[in-house]
């Protein structure tokens, strides 16, 4: 009997010892593949520091720390570029905090991979959504380009008979009438003639004179992922 139990325990550790063996032979899953962007880095890495699609400066995210890895969707923490609204990318661009999601965990040219990422900034309302996502990271292949619907909300009086027209508004989840009255009350008016970067009520607004191409002063104004508003003033 003990020759028994003891045959037994030694096939249960050696089948033990396999299974550790399997799993510490298991590919860790990595972010897409690497053939995918080949001027960017990170792709096909497991825990990347640094994700790069090879673009202007709103294309990486540096410094990543992952606080999760390996399940149906990582989470980290890094360093990226924001442009105030309304501004250019070389001259409003702002390195602020970035959460990193990779997520979509697939098979991917035969091992485990996240087929999408994408970074958002928590400190300008914005949160994860799969909507933001760009190409699959396992096949290259782009996403649906989203119809979008364009708004013409008219014109409103600001302080100091300045005037907001041509009010508009791209795919953004507001009305047109909660856009007139958020534009009448931006505090934009203060800001005729000279360039603007402020926030008023969770909505980040700026204004980049040399944008205006010489006509009406133009305003660009988002809250979070997707609400927008942009204006022109006309000064009294």
């Amino acid at each position: 009997m003990r020759r028994w139990i003891q045959a037994a325990v030694g096939i249960t550790a050696a089948a033990v010892m396999l299974s550790l063996s399997v799993a510490q032979a298991a590919p860790a899953t990595t972010l897409g593949v690497g053939s995918f962007g080949p001027k960017g880095g990170g792709f096909g890495q497991v825990r990347p520091r640094k994700i790069d699609y090879g673009g202007d400066p709103t294309s990486f995210v540096a410094n990543v720390k992952w606080r999760s890895w390996g399940g149906s969707r990582a989470v980290g923490h890094g360093s990226a570029v924001w442009v105030w609204p309304g501004w250019c990318v070389a001259c409003g661009g702002v390195r602020l905090p970035a959460t990193v999601v990779a997520f979509g965990k697939t098979t991917c040219q035969g091992h485990s991979a996240y087929a999408y990422v994408e970074w958002f900034f928590p400190s300008r309302g914005m949160s994860f959504n799969r909507r933001l996502a760009g190409d699959n990271l396992c096949t290259g292949s782009s996403p649906p380009v989203p119809s979008g619907k364009e708004l013409q909300c008219g014109q409103v009086s600001l302080p100091g008979g300045v005037r907001a027209e041509h009010i508009d508004m791209f795919d953004s989840p507001i009305s047109c009438t909660t856009a007139r009255q958020f534009v009448a009350g931006s505090g934009a008016a203060s800001y005729v003639g000279r360039n603007a970067r402020y926030s008023v009520d969770g909505w980040w607004c700026g204004s980049e004179l040399s944008m205006s191409f010489g006509g009406l002063q133009s305003f660009s104004c988002t809250r979070g992922d997707f609400a927008n508003v942009n204006f022109q003033l006309k000064p009294a």
